[in-house]
């Protein structure tokens, strides 16, 4: 691409011409249409092209096009092909170009990443590629490298760039232009070193390479005036150590010269422009002259606008160009001057977006400059310019807080702002010279200078607050006097605001009607929800029935669910005869609800023809009724099969619904190309789609229209009458795995390194050795995990495996042998799965793990977030509960038939209703698609078992096939067979439906998604979001199933690591002790039992166990999750939203087998970052090492080893060789015939003997903590359930009761757990004398209440705010963990029963006493 000729050009029509190559390569590549040979050079134009119209235009789409290209290149290039250096080379240029545009971290790391891979496989190879693409190399590296140093100041990266700089010159002529250009690059280099080590060897040799630079460089050249420039920035450096003023002018002169010839993203350029700013600030501090304020208002102008919009930077840097406006303009008295400034702060946030970081800072300090404009000028629109700037961000305030929910920022009144302004206009608006106007500008300035002091905090928002407050009436009057056109003396004025009595009254607005009803319906029963409104988007469902009944039976009263399915036939009859006595016409195929709502129209085109501007579809019944009229109706048949398992039962997810809530709700959605469908909807629960077959459409609606080639218009009538053809032939109903194949192909080609490398870390990177089975030889090979290969994730079950053990592996490896091994379905339909796909390895634990190899077990199963992580694809089998159920669709005859409904349409007369006619009719066909991918995972037993979590959270992405379609999840979207896949507009009463739950994102339920935002956050917020998701990953975990239950946190080990790496180490050093995190261990203690959940080892005890519940397993502490056999959440902290509103820790120090654990490393994180943020900055570093003295300075900086990093993180023991063993041997069992199985016996000898009654030394948690005993309070006998976390409207299995303290009032809440016979089980009178409150953590005080935990009629009360308030001073409450004093252990040692909630009164009351505690 000649980029001379494209400068010309339309930016529009060359990014039109762009999209289009790249739409149709993309397409190409999908088909698979493309040679290997040609997808390489393309991709490599296409490359190339992208960086560089990228750069030149500034497009962040366009780079990362590029990075995606040359990703797939890395791919797809041998590595031991020459091609592979130039790859890693582009993209370590492609990433750093994208840092440079956008600022953030990831392709900073990434582009060094590249560039140090692209430099240790060039030095390989002994530098065969030629000497331009080795000096390519080492220059992207040096500048990526040197830009990180600038970014992190870490003394490496700056040590390896100025090596590469060294080695460039020492393989470069010195007559060269590139041999200058890195003269300059180095002394850069240096003088950054010499910053931050104040050696002065390294300022010497930087300036002998800037005069070197000025003797070889023509006067008058780039080159010479880039050596200008860096002799100035090194004046100016040397003046931030000696803040010598002599050197100011000459600095300022040179790095102006420099910074004119100098080009943006050259090493220290930006640094000098920094430089230049901080030059022309000492510059007017020393002289406070107008002309060097004025200059420094340039520079900082011309800094700001240096940014990139959409770098993550450029919050910071308007806040400090802000600063600098402000102390400017408190410097000037010239008005002109002063509106220069503020036009420029102003200009300044145009230019951000809507939201960014630091916003209600920069706000406050541009308020600031108005503030001081107004106060030198006095002119009312000076101030009405000031009152409706703080409108705007008093606006923005409070709708961060809502959105924070932060309990330390309460809103702020904005009600007053509209009147102030108002009066404020009318005045402005009077001649200058009315005495009314003159006599408000007076007062109004008096009262603002009187009470406006920057100095003293009394910043300019709340002198505009005070001057409302005490002129509010006076400005009433006087705007009035104005619009009346008279003058008033003083006396007439204060007579009249005595008259009037207005004092400081506040307008009342008028409540919009909508809002007001939303708040009716709510009032109607103060402080509960109604069943059928959602919280989240004000969505409500309400039955048509109810209405109609009400019109035409006259009939209200209260039925039993029978009575109503009666009445409901007698109805539709009823209805139907009315219908024909008005001489309306109905169709037979349709109730009469789907009739009155589901007008069709013109099948070819339109698909259902609701009217989306004017639709009003509410409820049309209870799921029964649904079920009850399907044999009538096709539309309720299909929407049943939508709701109902295959045995007619409701899906699991929606039984959990409240039964009123389960009401069938269709809704309207418009596809890309017009195609109407229907949506339906349990409740407020999406359900899938009905969709009408067209010939435009029937492709991708009928599942198996891939098996007819006929290509005419009657194409769709043919296959469906064909009662032997594909269709209806239950005999094939085989899965079309060209489309599968292109699903991948399109994924792997087009989607990037968010789709190919989803899982940064050094650990995903990790090479080891598999056994795979190849499907083609259909034998066992050995590879590594950098093969491509394919994964099965399955349920084993209670079948014979046909385990690979010692005895047959080699027998195995022969090609052939494994043709004749019998093995369950699903493992047969996994291989055969993976040939059709044109793949040829595939692994699976059953036959790729040796059983009873102990070294490959104790190899590979610590690796399976490897394994998985790594592999190309996973096939998923989701159908059935065991490994012989197969996967539907791979075999024929392996699913069934499609439903397909079909009535009569009449096309004769269109505005009648639909008719069955002989004449002018046709066959209307409806199909429904497939469930959502989310409901077919949550009614599969494959998504209920522990292991499995790991293996779908970490695969690239995953094929699942279940009974009645298979679907594509990457990390890109999900797709279905059969599906709409796409996301579309919905309608409902005639508006845009925010029906969320129809964006069906990829991996929407998988926390560790979310990792890949978190690069830029700083400390605080990232160590939030980790926890965010560890709270997440927990509850999600601990649902799971376990054959065998010690395999607890072995099976959270994987997915744990991935956090660890991506998110704690690089700022604190986090141990995982019994499956809680050191980062933020305090919090993670505080879970709470999502259901009555018994000990590791126990049961619950009930009339039928009586006294039998077992022993618990002491491996796992009572205090930890894991120590419990069931469900849990972290509901103490479902009201927290923002880090800052995080509870403080009570305990300073924990102890665990002589080790010290902190309740959180907060601190020490933000510690780390300011350390990185301020290192090199204000005092010499201690990292840095003479180049002499590192003769790997090129080599990546020496981090502890995985070995040791492991060993340091390994708190926990290790079991999981062992317990693996178990498993094998087991499950091994349960594969025999039935009478073969293992006795009980047998079991208790596989898993292991039970352990003492002794806990172990290491499961012991020590802490100091304020203790209360429990009989300083008292329980409410009644229990209070609350809701699900993800149905707000369902009662959930777990309750609170209220704490009461010693006058009985309600002071808190107390979660109900199963235990050995603890208070709230009634089992044990006087139990409650052995229980202490230990306080974990607390909230001192809030400005805004804290929520309580939901229940389905809506938050439960934490306390009576009557007697214990909700903010101020004297609110706050304490996180207590109760736990038993004596559980028979020795020495002291108690065991956690629950958690519970106290307000700080009601605690403090009970007088808490520093004590020892030690729990097991």
């Amino acid at each position: 691409m000649d980029f001379d000729k494209i400068k010309g050009m339309d930016i529009a029509d060359l990014l039109q011409m762009y999209t289009s190559a790249q739409v149709q390569f993309a397409e190409a590549l999908a088909n698979d249409s493309i040679p290997l040979e040609i997808e390489i050079v393309t991709r490599s134009v296409i490359a190339e092209a992208s960086i560089r119209l990228g750069v030149y235009l500034s497009r962040q789409p366009l780079l990362e096009d590029a990075v995606q290209h040359l990703d797939a290149l890395l791919r797809r290039v041998p590595q031991d092909s020459p091609d592979h250096v130039y790859v890693l080379n582009k993209l370590c240029e492609a990433e750093y170009e994208l840092y440079c545009l956008t600022g953030s971290q990831q392709p900073l790391d990434n582009s060094v990443t590249y560039g140090r891979q692209a430099n240790d496989l060039s030095a390989a190879t002994g530098g065969e590629e030629s000497l331009d693409l080795r000096v390519d190399i080492l220059t992207n590296l040096g500048h990526s490298l040197v830009q990180r140093f600038e970014l992190r100041k870490n003394p490496p990266d700056l040590e390896d760039s100025i090596a590469c700089k060294r080695e460039i010159l020492r393989k470069i002529h010195k007559d060269s232009e590139r041999y200058l250009t890195t003269v300059n690059n180095l002394a850069s280099s240096l003088r950054l070193r010499y910053m931050c080590t104040l050696d002065e060897e390294n300022e010497r040799e930087a300036m002998d390479l800037f005069r070197e630079l000025l003797s070889s460089a023509e006067p008058g050249t780039k080159l010479y005036d880039m050596a200008i420039g860096q002799l100035g920035a090194s004046a100016a450096m040397k003046f931030r150590v000696e803040k010598n003023p002599e050197v100011l002018d000459e600095a300022i002169a040179n790095c102006n010269v420099g910074l004119e010839v100098n080009v943006p993203g050259q090493d220290g350029w930006l640094e000098m422009l920094s430089l230049l700013v901080e030059l022309c600030t000492e510059k007017f501090n020393y002289t406070g002259n107008l002309e060097d304020m004025e200059t420094l208002v340039h520079n900082s102008c011309r800094f700001f606008d240096s940014i990139p919009t959409n770098h993550h930077k450029k919050a910071d840097k308007l806040l400090a160009h802000l600063k600098r406006l402000r102390e400017c303009a408190f410097m000037v008295k010239d008005m002109v001057v002063l509106k220069s400034i503020s036009d420029k702060g102003r200009v300044a946030f145009e230019s951000m977006p809507v939201d960014y970081p630091n916003k209600a800072r920069s706000q406050l300090e541009y308020s600031h400059i108005l503030g001081h404009q107004y106060f030198l000028s006095g002119s009312l629109q000076d101030l009405i310019c000031l009152a409706e700037y703080a409108l705007v961000v008093s606006e923005d305030f409070n709708e961060s807080t809502r959105a924070s929910s932060s309990l330390q920022a309460p809103e702020v009144n904005v009600d007053w702002y509209p009147n102030l302004v108002g009066n404020l206009k009318v005045l402005a608006e009077a001649s200058a010279e009315n005495s009314m106007r003159r006599l408000a500008e007076e007062e109004l300035l008096a009262r603002f200078k009187s009470d406006y002091n920057f100095e003293n905090r009394n910043y300019a928002f709340m002198a505009l607050d005070e001057l409302y407050e005490y002129n509010a009436t006076r400005l009433i009057i006087l705007a009035t006097a104005v619009t009346d056109g008279v003058d008033l003396v003083n006396e007439e004025i204060e007579k009249q605001i005595a008259d009037l009595s207005l004092g400081y009254d506040e307008p009342v607005e008028e409540e919009d009607e909508t809002e007001k009803t939303v708040r009716e319906i709510f009032n109607k029963f103060p402080g509960k929800r109604l069943v059928n409104i959602d919280p989240r988007d004000g969505h409500m469902v309400f039955d048509i029935q109810d209405y109609v009944k009400a019109q035409f039976l006259n009939d209200d009263s209260p039925r039993t669910p029978d009575e109503l399915l009666a009445n409901d036939e007698r109805l539709e009859q009823r209805l139907f005869k009315k219908a024909g006595l008005a001489g309306r016409r109905t169709n037979p195929g349709l109730c009469y609800w789907c009739q009155w709502l589901c007008r069709l129209l013109d099948p070819e085109d339109v698909g259902l023809n609701f009217v989306a501007e004017d639709s009003n579809i509410p409820s049309i019944g209870h799921w029964k009724t649904i079920l009850f009229r399907k044999s009538e109706c096709a539309v309720c048949n299909l929407a049943a099969s939508l709701i109902t398992t295959a045995k007619g039962q409701l899906h699991t997810y929606f039984e959990k619904i409240e039964e009123g809530g389960k009401r069938i709700r269709y809704t309207l959605g418009r596809l890309s190309d017009g195609e109407g469908v229907l949506r339906v909807d349990v409740g407020l629960s999406y359900a899938g789609e009905l969709r009408l077959l067209t010939p435009k459409n029937f492709r991708n609606a009928l599942r198996q229209a891939w098996e007819d080639d006929t290509d005419t218009s009657l194409a769709l009538e043919t296959l469906l009458e064909d009662s032997e053809g594909p269709v209806q032939t239950k005999g094939g109903q085989q899965i079309d795995f060209r489309l599968m194949r292109r699903w991948l192909k399109d994924c792997d080609h087009n989607h990037g390194p968010i789709c190919n490398h989803p899982r940064p870390g050094n650990r995903i990177k990790t090479e080891i050795p598999l056994f795979f089975i190849d499907v083609v030889k259909e034998c066992l090979v050995t590879g590594t995990s950098r093969d491509q290969y394919f994964v099965l994730s399955y349920t084993w079950g209670r079948v014979n495996m046909h385990m690979t053990l010692l005895e047959n592996v080699e027998e195995r490896r022969r090609p052939g042998a494994l043709s004749s091994v019998p093995f369950p379905k699903t493992i047969k339909d996994a291989m055969d799965a993976t040939r059709s796909l044109g793949e040829r390895l595939l692994w699976i634990d059953a036959i790729c793990i040796v059983q009873d190899d102990a070294s490959q077990k104790a190899r590979d199963i610590p690796n399976m977030d490897i394994v998985y992580g790594r592999a190309h694809a996973t096939i998923v089998a989701l159908h059935g509960d065991n490994a012989d159920a197969g996967l539907p669709g791979v075999s024929p005859g392996s699913r069934a038939c499609q439903q397909i409904e079909t009535i009569d349409l009449s096309l004769s007369d269109e505005n009648e209703d639909n008719v069955s006619q002989e004449k002018s009719n046709r066959k209307c066909r409806f199909v429904r698609g497939p469930s959502p991918l989310p409901l077919a995972l949550q009614a599969s037993t494959w998504n209920t078992r522990g292991w499995i979590l790991q293996e779908r959270l970490l695969s690239k992405r995953c094929i699942y096939f279940s009974a009645d379609a298979f679907y594509f999840e990457c990390n890109r979207g999900i797709l279905a067979e059969g599906g709409v896949n796409e996301e579309y507009t919905s309608f409902f009463l005639g508006e845009l439906f925010n029906g969320q739950e129809i964006e069906q994102r990829p991996k929407q339920d998988n926390p560790i998604s979310d990792l890949g935002i978190m690069h830029d956050l700083e400390a605080s917020p990232r160590l939030w979001k980790a926890w965010a998701v560890y709270k997440e990953l927990v509850q999600m975990y601990s649902k799971r199933q376990f054959t065998f239950k010690p395999d607890i946190l072995d099976g959270f080990a994987g997915i744990f690591a991935v956090l660890d790496e991506l998110v704690l180490q690089d700022y604190v050093e986090s141990a995982t002790v019994h499956g809680l995190p050191e980062s933020f261990f305090i919090h993670a203690l505080l879970w709470t039992p999502a259901a009555k959940i018994p000990r590791r080892g126990q049961k619950l005890r009930t009339e039928m166990s009586g006294m039998d519940i077992g022993q618990p397993d002491l491996r796992f502490p009572s205090w930890s999750w894991a120590g419990w056999d069931g469900s849990v959440d972290y509901r103490l902290f479902e009201a927290i939203k923002d880090d800052n509103d995080r509870p403080l820790p009570l305990v300073r120090k924990f102890k665990l087998h002589g080790q010290d654990i902190y309740p959180d490393k907060w601190k020490k994180a933000a510690q780390t970052w300011l350390g990185i943020e301020e290192k090199g900055r204000n005092e010499p570093s201690n990292g840095f090492v003479q180049e002499e003295d590192n003769p790997q300075a090129l080599g990546n900086p020496g981090p502890a080893t995985q070995h040791e990093s492991d060993s340091k993180r390994d708190l926990d023991s290790s079991k999981s060789m062992e317990t693996k063993e178990k498993l094998i041997e087991l499950q091994a069992w349960e594969g025999t015939a039935e009478d073969n199985k293992p006795s009980e016996n047998q079991r208790a000898c596989i898993e292991g003997e039970k352990q003492s009654h002794t806990p172990p030394a290491d499961t012991i948690l020590e802490m100091t903590a304020p203790v209360v005993s429990f009989t300083s309070f008292s329980l409410s006998p009644t229990e209070e359930y609350l809701c699900l976390t993800d149905q707000v409207h369902t009662k959930g299995p777990q309750s609170v009761r209220q704490i009461l303290d010693s006058s009985g009032a309600h002071c808190g809440l107390w979660w109900s757990q199963g235990g050995e016979g603890w208070t709230e089980d009634d089992l044990h009178l006087g139990h409650e004398k052995k229980l202490d409150l230990v306080g974990i953590s607390s909230h001192e005080s809030c400005e805004r209440p804290l929520q309580g935990p939901g229940s389905v009629q809506g938050p439960i009360a934490l306390w009576d705010s009557d007697m214990f308030p909700a903010v101020g001073q004297q609110s706050g409450w304490v996180n207590v963990m109760v736990i038993d004093r004596e559980p028979g252990y020795e020495n002291s040692v108690s065991t956690r029963c629950t958690v519970a909630i106290i307000h700080n009164m009601a605690w403090e009351q009970a007088k808490p006493a520093q004590t020892l505690v030690r729990i097991a």
